[in-house]
């Protein structure tokens, strides 16, 4: 019995003894000047994001394509020659259109919910579980098609020229 409350306290101070680890080195952020053949093959994946052949911190397209980035036409209304019509257009034609985004995505959180309802509810017939994803992605297409019209909607609003100058402005932007 004595050597059972003995031991408790020996392995307690040997966890602490083990656990407590060296204090963390700042991350160093690395350019293409630093980070040559060699080095490359040492970068760990989190330094390989942070290195550019040309020496600057990469930029990804992928938040672009996510709509982190997005395509905002209102940032480039003057270098595209936006009258102040077309913005207010623009401007209300991309309002409605968040609106009603919001709501729709709100309706595929309640129809997702209700899907693992169903899951969890051994009882469900496979049809009505079926028709509920069915459901799910109907409106997940509606977005889609939503989205689609809104980029027709503005292209409509301009004018030939102002659509080259988009073109050429965001070929240049993502050029490689």
């Amino acid at each position: 019995m004595f050597k059972k409350f003995l031991a408790l306290p020996v392995m307690l101070i040997a966890i602490l003894v083990f656990t407590q680890s060296a204090p963390a080195e700042p991350e160093i952020k690395r350019t293409g000047k630093e980070c040559d053949k060699t080095q490359k093959k040492d970068c760990d994946k989190k330094s390989k994001k942070d290195c550019d052949k040309k020496g600057g911190e990469r930029h990804s397209r992928g938040d672009y394509k996510r709509g982190k980035g997005g395509f905002n036409i209102l940032m480039i209304a003057d270098k595209i020659g936006l009258s102040a019509d077309q913005v207010e257009s623009i401007k209300g034609i991309k309002s409605s259109h968040g609106k009603a985004q919001i709501m729709t995505n709100a309706e595929i959180d309640v129809l997702k919910i209700e899907l693992k309802e169903l899951s969890h509810d051994y009882s469900t017939n496979i049809k009505v579980y079926a028709r509920k994803v069915r459901e799910i992605e109907a409106k997940k297409s509606d977005e889609k098609i939503a989205s689609f019209k809104l980029r027709k909607d503005i292209s409509a609003l301009m004018t030939p020229e102002q659509r080259t100058k988009i073109k050429e402005y965001y070929m240049k932007k993502y050029k490689k």
